[in-house]
């Protein structure tokens, strides 16, 4: 939670107020995929510190848009960094490149949505929606686990 929570938190409650004053800026956060699902296996407190600061993110938007303050949530997949290197069981998977996520972070600073997400992932809330038992259900199936 420091990390990924109270961190950017506090840089927000840094920065806001002048950006309150002059009646204009962008506040960009980063958080993962994985908190459109809210299942994904092995990243519960992973998923739930980056589940509060989009909260927070899209309250931003909500309270301080019509001030001129605005705000953008990155839902990043897998990004193929050296972190990820020594954890065999991403091999393989998709991932976007370091420059791809770099190229989102371009998108939400020119163009101020309120999102960007994998389509997947979109699709995955609007299924969860409907059928939560079921996006469970593939949840479990996923086979990434740790190293022994």
């Amino acid at each position: 939670m420091v990390i990924n929570y109270y961190s950017p938190l506090r840089l927000i409650r840094g920065i806001a107020p002048g950006m309150l004053a002059r009646g204009d800026g962008h506040i960009i956060n980063v958080a993962t995929w994985g908190v459109f699902s809210e299942a994904s296996p092995l990243f519960s407190v992973y998923n739930a510190s980056k589940a509060a600061l989009s909260a927070v993110s899209r309250v931003i938007e909500t309270e301080w848009g019509t001030k001129g303050v605005h705000s953008t949530t990155l839902y990043y997949p897998l990004v193929a960094t050296p972190m990820i290197a020594p954890t065999k069981a991403y091999d393989g998977m998709p991932a976007l490149s370091p420059r791809e996520a770099a190229e989102w972070m371009v998108t939400a600073a020119r163009f101020r949505p309120i999102r960007i997400a994998p389509r997947i992932a979109v699709a995955a809330r609007a299924l969860d929606t409907v059928g939560p038992r079921w996006v469970t259900a593939l949840m479990k199936r996923q086979r990434v686990q740790p190293a022994s």
